[in-house]
């Protein structure tokens, strides 16, 4: 057992014997020396394991004043990224820092530069600390980080969308510590209103856009201005949760040769935020918005979450859409949006006068909120913004949730996003509506009841008229508990890709199926008026069964044409099961002869990509081979049958294929 444990098993009986002195029979005077003595020792036990816990402030240059502020703020102790860089940056070395998103990679650097900066005060007007950021968003946030820890320094942010005036005012009053992006900055440099002769410290956050093309050169031109010999060059700092390989090349300009790597995101480990659990669903363009409005109803109100969701999309034009949707009551932020307005919107997220955040990637880097649903709409181009989205969740220790709403041509994308990023997705299906009805039932009764009885009061009359007319209280109740939940949600949709208008049944096997052929000579004997009405048949992973799609209109007629046998079993889906992953493209499938569907046009449909010859009735097939007229050609049954299968003796159990 160490000293420190010993410590610890010390402090919790000495301060068991405090609570017991006050039982005993001891006179006034005893009892007070002897808890006196009791918590000197205390005191002086919790000193020694403070000197060993280096989360600790008072094992760093931290003034009272300063912990005090850090208290204020809710900060109880260092996180590893501020440990582990505080006496770097204090002692004036070059660092690169890299910690996933949501573990307090700000304070990491504006704590050391604070107390370092505010004990060795002048009266220069000079910059003496210049950060550049990709968003203006973050640099509000940088700025009132700093505005917090320090009374006495100067501080100043300056970005594009907003008026001159004010910032030229404070350019002559005199600026310690600079904070802003790069566009706005350099108007100021180009038109030789800042000075930054005097510039001691560099901070660029978000490094990797800081130094990647199109911020690049508008950050060189302000880091020119500053003096880089070796002798005498700013105190370089790069932070960000994202570190390419090219950033080394790009940035060893402005590092000195001894400077510190900080990196707390194993190459080999998850490289988002630990708390996230990451989910992924099949979902087409226009299905979006029913499949956004049942999400938000599954995961963000959960018990005791804020209910805050940020909804990323890859365009403004789908961002403007999404919002444009009555029913999922987001309001819109993106580059388009004037600066006072893109202002006053994120002041009302954090006031929590509005939920749902619908943005571009403004929003991406910056926003130190508790949000617990990310929602992604599409796949990013780099698997850096999907880190960057992702980590708006789960921040500061808490858990959260990321979907990410993909079509079937960026299967490839998830799969590269999984190998960079380290993670594995989950994949899940349309919340049912079985789920909806739970979620939105207990929502409507809890508004129920809220209703103040002078007002309903009023409606009995109504309300018994309603009754009779319908022939029924629980008839009407149920009527009008629809209304409030809204018919969408209780409309059927696929669980495979939230398609509106299906309802996604399975079937499920006591013997391997291997191919989708085996399911299509079943379809085409069980159902043969309606095989090209099913869509997104897909293999369970495990080879056990299948899932697959029905227009709710056929739904009855499928379920009375089927009988279950001794060996496969038809049921409603329930939720989605793991599937056999497909092709980013749909592929030549064998088994039927028919047109092109629409829904391999719209590449969400069952994979196959069926071209019928009128003259021969010819159906291409991939690897499996072609059927030419009626007539099947296979190898392994010489009767063509494949219905009842055929026995693997390798693996001793029946396998259709």
């Amino acid at each position: 057992m160490s000293k420190s444990e010993n410590k610890k098993k010390k402090i919790i009986k000495r301060k068991k014997e405090l609570e017991d002195i006050s039982d005993t029979d001891l006179n006034e005077t005893v009892e007070k020396k002897i808890k006196l003595d009791i918590k000197r020792e205390l005191i002086s036990d919790i000193e020694v394991i403070s000197d060993n816990d280096v989360t600790c402030f008072s094992n760093y240059n931290i003034r009272p004043t300063t912990v005090k502020k850090l208290t204020d703020m809710g900060i109880t102790k260092l996180f590893p990224i501020q440990y582990k860089t505080y006496n770097y940056i204090f002692n004036n070395q070059d660092v690169v820092g890299k910690a996933r998103t949501g573990t307090g990679k700000t304070l990491a650097f504006a704590l050391p530069l604070i107390e370092k900066i505010e004990t060795k005060q002048t009266n220069s007007k000079k910059i003496s600390v210049i950060i550049l950021t990709p968003t203006r968003e973050l640099a509000n946030q940088i700025d009132a980080t700093f505005k917090k820890l320090s009374s006495t320094l100067k501080i100043s942010c300056f970005y594009g969308g907003t008026d001159y005036k004010p910032q030229i005012a404070a350019i002559r009053r005199g600026i310690d510590i600079l904070i802003g992006t790069p566009g706005r900055i350099l108007d100021h440099i180009n038109s030789d209103r800042i000075d930054l002769s005097g510039l001691k410290h560099v901070i660029l956050d978000e490094v990797d856009r800081m130094l990647d093309m199109g911020f690049s050169e508008p950050v060189e031109e302000i880091l020119d201005c500053a003096t880089y010999d070796e002798e005498n060059k700013p105190q370089s700092l790069f932070f960000s949760a994202t570190l390419p390989t090219w950033l080394k090349k790009n940035s060893s300009k402005y590092l000195s040769p001894k400077y510190k790597t900080v990196d707390l995101v194993a190459s080999d480990g998850n490289q988002t935020g630990q708390n996230i659990n990451h989910l992924s669903m099949l979902c087409g363009y226009h299905d979006r918005p029913q499949a956004i409005c049942r999400l938000i109803k599954m995961y963000a109100h959960q018990e005791g979450s804020s209910g805050r969701v940020i909804i990323f999309c890859e365009t403004k034009r789908d961002a403007d859409e999404l919002g444009g949707i009555e029913k999922i009551h987001g309001r819109v932020l993106h580059g388009n949006v004037a600066q006072e307005s893109r202002e006053a919107i994120l002041a009302d997220f954090r006031k929590g006068k509005f939920k749902i955040l619908i943005t571009t990637d403004v929003a991406s880097r910056g926003i130190d909120l508790q949000i617990d649903l990310v929602i992604q709409c599409g796949t990013p181009n780099l698997v850096e913004s999907y880190i960057h989205r992702s980590g708006r969740t789960a921040r500061a220790g808490k858990n959260g949730v990321c979907i990410c709403l993909y079509k079937r041509e960026q299967q490839d994308q998830i799969n590269k996003i999984e190998r960079i990023a380290k993670i594995k997705f989950q994949r899940v299906g349309m919340p049912t509506v079985d789920n909806m009805i739970d979620a939105e039932i207990e929502e409507s009764i809890e508004k129920i009841k809220d209703i103040d009885d002078i007002l309903s009061d009023k409606l009995h009359l109504t309300a018994a008229k309603l009754i009779a007319e319908i022939g029924g209280a629980e008839s009407a109740i149920a009527k009008a508990l629809v209304v409030l939940c809204g018919k969408d949600c209780l409309s059927s949709s696929s669980i495979i890709d939230g398609r509106k208008g299906y309802t996604t049944f399975q079937i499920t096997s006591d013997n391997e199926v291997r191919t989708k052929r085996y399911i299509w000579n079943i379809f085409n004997e069980k159902f043969p008026d309606i095989t090209e009405e099913i869509k997104n048949l897909n293999i369970m992973a495990d080879n056990m069964g299948c899932m697959f799609d029905i227009p709710n209109k056929l739904v009855e007629y499928v379920e009375e044409h089927w009988e279950d046998s001794g060996y496969l079993q038809l049921s409603k889906a329930t939720e989605l099961v793991e599937l056999e992953k497909f092709a980013s493209r749909p592929t030549f499938q064998s088994g039927r002869s028919f047109n092109r569907s629409n829904d391999s046009r719209r590449g969400n449909g069952n994979g196959n990509f069926n071209r019928r010859d009128n003259n021969n009735n010819r159906s291409f097939r991939g690897s499996n081979g072609f059927n030419r007229g009626n007539k099947r050609f296979n190898n392994s049954n010489s009767n063509g049958s494949r219905h009842s299968g055929n026995f693997n003796n390798q693996n001793k159990r029946k396998v259709f294929d």
